[in-house]
């Protein structure tokens, strides 16, 4: 069971006017650094501690923050499109895209002083984290995308790691070791 004060205090991170809240579970324990993204309009709060507490148990330094629009971070004014698909996939002039969010995991990762980390994602956390590691593939020592879509309409979630979804996707050409065993033995 977490100790009372696990959390270090409240920290900001920075990407122009947007302020990210983020914390840390138990930072005197050290360990690989994991940072952990919420989903659309998630609260870093609602990720349990005793999750927080089995993965510092296995060597990580854990870090959750805030999206934009969520928890404690900066909600910026509604827009006309209320669709997250559509909002994650397109550019609207001053709103936000999936990119302005990658920027806002490197602004987290940049304040932690973490030069590259495990990335968790949930939901939309999780396209946040396939997009880092296409953009950034030299911050994100793992990704784990979980529940959320692929984002690139070229490569699955798979291709993240270097290998291939699928034979129809341009730039993908190396099957998954998974793949290529279960090929063989459907033979």
């Amino acid at each position: 069971m977490p100790a009372q004060g696990a959390w270090e205090p409240r920290g900001w991170a920075r990407n122009g006017a947007v302020r990210l809240a983020f914390d840390r579970y138990m930072p005197e324990r050290g360990g690989e650094p994991l940072l952990i993204a919420t989903g659309l309009g998630a609260n870093r709060h609602w990720i349990p501690d005793g999750f927080c507490e089995q993965l510092t148990e296995h060597g990580f330094a854990v870090a959750r923050y805030d999206q934009r629009d969520g928890g404690e971070s900066t909600h910026l004014p509604p827009t006309a499109v209320r669709n997250p698909i559509t909002a994650l996939l397109t550019r609207r002039g001053a709103n936000y895209t999936a990119e302005d969010m990658t920027d806002d995991a490197v602004a987290v990762l940049d304040e932690l002083g973490w030069h590259s980390a495990h990335v968790l994602g949930v939901s939309l956390g999780g396209a946040v984290v396939q997009r880092l590691a296409l953009r950034h593939p030299g911050r994100v020592r793992s990704p784990r995308p979980t529940l959320s879509p692929a984002t690139s309409p070229d490569c699955a979630p798979s291709a993240i790691s270097g290998c291939a979804p699928s034979r129809n996707s341009p730039g993908c050409s190396s099957p998954t070791p998974r793949t290529a065993r279960s090929t063989q033995a459907s033979r």
